[in-house]
C-alpha cells in the first residue's frame, strides 16, 4: 500500500525491498530520526519532528519543478535629481562666487533655476523662504541707527542671479527684463549701464540685491518673491537667497593686508583682461570736465608778478 506525502516529500513503499535511493537535498525521510545513535549514516537529514535547514526550507512548502507564476517584485530606485518640465534641474549644482564685502551666514533658498516653462519671451517664477526665529531674531537687532532715516541692517536678505553654468562658480548675471517683487512690493534694481549701441538692451551691473526691508522679519510667516524676465533661447538663468553680514572697514583692512600687495604690472594685466570681455566696457572719451576752482582761498596774495594765473585768488 503507498502512502500519500505532501508535496515534495519522498514517497516510501512498505512492501518494497530494494534499498530506499538516496533523497535529494531538498527533501527528507521521515524515517530517519537523528536523534537515535542507531540511525543510517548515509542519510545524514534532520528528522521529520526537526526544523530542516532556512535554505532548504522553500523547497519543502513547493515541489523542485515549481516555479512562480510571476517574477519577484524589484523595488523602483529612487530619482535622485528632480527636472522640471524643460528638462533642467529645479536645484542646480551651481557655485556663485564670494562676495568680497560680506560673508554668507545661512541660504535661506537654494540655487533654483528660471527656466521659460513656455514659447513666450516673458516668463514669471514665484519662489518661497522662510525665516527661523534665530534668524529673524538677528536681522532685527543688526538695525544701524546711525544712518538716520535710512533702515539699514548689518545682516542682509540678499537675492543673486546668475547663468545657468555647471563648470566653474559663477559671477552675478541679471536677465534681461528682470523685475523682483517681494511680499507684493517692488525691489530696486541696480540702474542699468547706457550703451550707444542701438536695439540692445542696457545692462545692469552684477552685483546682489539687498531686499531686507522689504522681507517679514518673522518665522511665523512666509516670504513671496515675484520674479519676471525675457527668457533667451537656450539659456537658463539660476536665482538664489541668503543671508548675508555686511563686514566693517576694520575687518576689511585686515583681509587686505593678509593678501598683501600685487605688482603693478599684475593689476594692469588684470584690467586690460576685464575690459576685452565686454565689448561695452571701451573706454571712450565723451566729455572732458575742468574745475578751475581753488582747493582754498587765499587772505593775502603772494604770488610772482611774472606768474600766470587763469583765476587768481583776488577773484575770489
Amino acid at each position: 500500500m503507498r502512502q500519500g506525502n505532501p508535496i515534495g516529500a519522498l514517497t516510501i513503499s512498505a512492501a518494497s525491498s530494494s534499498p530506499l535511493p538516496d533523497p535529494p537535498p531538498d527533501s527528507y525521510s521521515s524515517s530517519t530520526d537523528m536523534s537515535n545513535p542507531h540511525h543510517n549514516s548515509n542519510y545524514p537529514y534532520p528528522a521529520y519532528n526537526e526544523h530542516p535547514p532556512i535554505l532548504h526550507r522553500e523547497s519543502i512548502i513547493y515541489s523542485e519543478h515549481y516555479k512562480p507564476p510571476y517574477p519577484p517584485k524589484l523595488s523602483p530606485q529612487p530619482c535622485t535629481l528632480k527636472l522640471s518640465q524643460s528638462g533642467y534641474p529645479v536645484h542646480p549644482d551651481v557655485r556663485l562666487k564670494n562676495l568680497p564685502f560680506f560673508n554668507i551666514l545661512a541660504e535661506l533658498h537654494k540655487p533654483t533655476s528660471l527656466v521659460p516653462k513656455d514659447s513666450s519671451r516673458a516668463q514669471a517664477e514665484t519662489l518661497k523662504f522662510y525665516l527661523t526665529p534665530q534668524q529673524a531674531s538677528n536681522i532685527t537687532v543688526s538695525r544701524d541707527y546711525r544712518s538716520g532715516s535710512r533702515l539699514e541692517y548689518t545682516n542682509e536678505v540678499q537675492i543673486r542671479f546668475c547663468l545657468l553654468e555647471t563648470s566653474c562658480e559663477q559671477d552675478d548675471f541679471f536677465p534681461p527684463g528682470l523685475t523682483v517683487k517681494v511680499n507684493g512690493r517692488q525691489a530696486s534694481l541696480p540702474p542699468p549701464i547706457p550703451t550707444n549701441k542701438p536695439g540692445v538692451e542696457p545692462k545692469r551691473p552684477p552685483k546682489p540685491i539687498n531686499i531686507t526691508s522689504l522681507v517679514k522679519l518673522s518665522p511665523l510667516h512666509a516670504n513671496f518673491i515675484d520674479v519676471t524676465w525675457n527668457c533667451d533661447y537656450g539659456q537658463g538663468y539660476v536665482i538664489a537667497v541668503y543671508l548675508v553680514n555686511k563686514l566693517g572697514s576694520a575687518e576689511l583692512l585686515k583681509r587686505m593686508r593678509a593678501k598683501g600687495a600685487r605688482q603693478s604690472d599684475y593689476t594692469r594685466g588684470l584690467i586690460k583682461e576685464k575690459l576685452s570681455e565686454d565689448a561695452d566696457s571701451e573706454i571712450a572719451t565723451t566729455s572732458l570736465r575742468v574745475s578751475f576752482g581753488l582747493s582754498s582761498r587765499q587772505d593775502e596774495d603772494g604770488h610772482s608778478m611774472q606768474s600766470i594765473h587763469l583765476l587768481p585768488p583776488a577773484v575770489f
